[in-house]
């Protein structure tokens, strides 16, 4: 026993000396869906899922567009806040506005979506996750000639002739 001690104190030792760093034992799963609604010519607006694998998250989601698939101009990107508990699946809305030197039309565009999670400062490796593809974006419904709301979106949700909100 008295030659594993200095085995045994150097471990120890060693454990005290270099910290190690806390790896997250959570993870987030992110889908978007293959169709995106044209609001007009600089809004289009995205939807998905999200995942929280393990833990309570809370973080952002972030989209971006490019049209034609596979140009290399960035057409335009927007985000969203998401928090989610372990296991919980989440559903999470973009508008994604046009830069200022492109529009969106109607047909198939490119994505990029990336979701990330705040860290706390005992973590490293801080869960995000990112995917690509091609998603068609179509003419949003219209009611009556003007843009129909689509649940997510800011904006008024009354319908004249009734009291409150019609949602």
């Amino acid at each position: 026993t008295m030659r594993r001690f200095p085995i045994l104190l150097v471990a120890t030792m060693l454990v005290l000396i270099v910290p190690s760093a806390a790896r997250a034992t959570h993870s987030l799963d992110v889908t978007t869906a293959p169709t995106a609604f044209l609001l007009s010519p600089t809004k289009v607006h995205v939807s998905g899922t999200l995942t929280c694998v393990g833990a309570a998250e809370s973080g952002s989601v972030g989209v971006v567009l490019v049209q034609p698939p596979g140009g290399i101009t960035l057409t335009g990107g927007g985000s969203t806040p998401f928090s989610c508990s372990g296991r919980e699946h989440v559903s999470w809305a973009v508008v994604v506005i046009a830069n200022e030197f492109s529009t969106f039309n109607s047909g198939m565009s490119s994505f990029d979506t990336f979701a990330n999670t705040e860290c706390s400062d005992e973590e490293v490796d801080c869960p995000s996750v990112g995917i690509d593809g091609t998603l068609q974006i179509k003419r949003a419904p219209t009611c009556f000639g003007e843009t129909a709301t689509i649940l997510g979106l800011s904006g008024d949700d009354r319908i004249e002739g009734t009291s409150g909100a019609d949602v």
